[in-house]
């Protein structure tokens, strides 16, 4: 080999030895970032199994709280008398409000409708005359 060679081989050993650096960090840093995924999996898995128990454990108190509303609103009878109570006071302001003529949300509620239906009525009627209204001046206009 000739001297003149020697620079270039030189170069092209430094290329090479530069190349296998970055080959062998990029490896490295991909092996983190392997090893790093796995840690987050892992992680994940063992607080996801804790965080799941402890749902589980709020749903049975939740559950149990309910079983205990629902006893003691049996011993008491608390819905009953409430659904009882409001009724009646509900049939007796009724009651109260009949001879005055104060309508009650259904009477209101059926004439609002009603209103509604002659309100599409009219505006159809309104559309219909327009236009005859119209043909009948352009007849006059062509006669």
């Amino acid at each position: 080999m000739s001297k003149e060679n020697e620079p270039l081989k030189k170069i092209q050993e430094g290329l090479a030895d530069t190349s296998k650096q970055i080959q062998e960090g990029l490896t490295g840093t991909a092996r983190d970032i392997w090893l790093a995924g796995l840690g987050v999996l892992s992680t994940v898995e063992e607080e996801g199994q804790k965080v799941y128990k402890t749902f589980i454990e709020k749903g049975k108190e939740l559950i149990s709280k309910g079983e205990e509303f629902q006893k003691r609103d049996k011993e008491s009878g608390i819905t009953a008398k409430v659904s009882e109570t409001v009724r009646t006071i509900e049939d007796k302001l009724h009651s109260a409000i009949e001879p005055f003529g104060v309508a009650t949300n259904q009477e209101v509620k059926e004439l609002n409708e009603k209103v509604d239906k002659l309100t599409e009525s009219i505006a159809e009627l309104v559309k219909k005359l327009d236009a005859d209204g119209k043909s009948a001046s352009r007849n006059k206009t062509t006669a």
